[in-house]
């Protein structure tokens, strides 16, 4: 067989060279407030997975919640995904999908804050892909820290048929 500029004779496509091009995929994460947030405040998370590799790839991850479920709750029916399959078990919310090449899923969901906050007053939670060729599309986009404002800070509503 002879070799031309894809690596044998007669090649049309990476894969008729002999050559297997690996799945590759990034997550990101992020959040609609970087804080102080507020008992009571709702916020929506948002989870972006795109594929960029060359091939269709099988993707996934795992948001573990722990750090957020002490000091909220998500909101029932909040958690959505453009493509793929969402699912919220225990502390963890896992995702998993088929992306074309340069495809893209975005998997949001939404958490109300404790009112009154009964946990470590710090929104936490980390994204790690589960499948093959997935990472982080850079350091430190995969993790979210909202600090929730002491109940001191929070601002006072007048009560009553006070006027100023």
């Amino acid at each position: 067989m002879r070799r031309n500029s894809m690596g044998f004779y007669g090649a049309t496509a990476v894969q008729d060279a002999g050559e297997c091009p690996e799945p590759a995929y990034t997550v990101e994460k992020s959040a609609s407030s970087a804080g102080p947030v507020n008992a009571g405040d709702t916020l929506t998370y948002t989870v972006t997975v795109v594929n960029t590799g060359t091939v269709t790839v099988n993707a996934g991850f795992t948001d573990d919640l722990a750090g957020v479920l002490d000091d909220g709750q998500v909101v029932p029916g909040s958690v959505t995904a453009s493509t793929g399959t969402a699912a919220l078990t225990g502390t963890s919310l896992n995702w998993s999908g088929v992306l074309a090449p340069e495809g893209t899923a975005t998997v949001t969901y939404q958490v109300r804050v404790d009112d009154p906050v009964t946990g470590d007053r710090v929104l936490r939670n980390t994204v790690t892909p589960t499948s093959e060729g997935g990472t982080c599309v850079a350091e430190g986009r995969c993790a979210v820290e909202v600090p929730v404002a002491d109940d001191c800070d929070k601002p006072h509503k007048p009560h009553g048929n006070h006027k100023p």
